[in-house]
């Protein structure tokens, strides 16, 4: 689940901007 977890911290990145 490397992917995913990218994905999730990316999101979270983007999200606290």
């Amino acid at each position: 689940m490397y992917f995913f977890n990218h994905m999730m911290r990316g999101l979270s990145f983007y999200i606290r901007a």
